[in-house]
Parts: structure tokens; C-alpha cells; sequence
């Protein structure tokens, strides 16, 4: 059994899609953020680079996505507020969970 200690930085990558896409001009950004996160842990450090995502993407407080946005991990498995453990070279995805036609 190995520990894991939950603050150790890992090295993710934040796959960026439709306008997060486009207000960034970055499909895909690096990110250190602890090993044990949950999405505010990935919204502050964008928010804090791309000041042009608060508003349409994440939300005004800068913390959290906004609830049209959604993180998925490693193309798996969809992301709530709970906390969960990252790997290096890990990717999420962030997209906009409403579906257009």
C-alpha cells in the first residue's frame, strides 16, 4: 500500500473546448495543482491566468465552473465537487454540458 500525500503537486493537462476554447486561443494548458482536488482546485489557477473566462466559464467568485461546464477526467469519468486523485499527466476536459444541434 502506498501513501499518498494529498498536497504533492502533480503536473495535469486542462483540455479546453467551444468558448473556453476560444476566449483562451489554448486548446490545452499545464497546470500544477495538488494531488488530491476537486473542479475549484482547476477553476482558480485558470481564472487567475485567463481573467476572461470569470463570467462566461467560471463563475464570478473565480472558484468554481459555472454550472453550464462540465470536468471530465481522462475522457472517463465526470467530475462533481467531491475530491478525487490526480496522476501526472493526467488530463481534464472542459466543456459545455449543453449540447447544441
Amino acid at each position: 500500500m502506498t501513501n499518498t500525500n494529498p498536497k504533492e503537486l502533480v503536473e495535469i493537462t486542462i483540455e479546453l473546448f467551444g468558448q473556453a476554447q476560444l476566449i483562451t486561443n489554448q486548446k490545452e494548458i499545464k497546470l500544477k495543482i495538488p494531488r488530491i482536488a476537486n473542479v475549484n482546485d482547476i477553476a482558480k489557477p485558470l481564472a487567475d491566468t485567463y481573467s476572461d473566462l470569470v463570467g462566461p466559464v467560471i463563475k464570478q467568485s473565480g472558484a468554481e465552473l459555472q454550472s453550464s461546464y462540465i470536468a471530465n477526467l481522462n475522457g472517463v469519468s465526470f467530475l462533481s465537487e467531491n475530491s478525487f486523485e490526480l496522476q501526472d499527466g493526467d488530463h481534464i476536459l472542459i466543456f459545455s454540458s449543453q449540447a447544441g444541434g
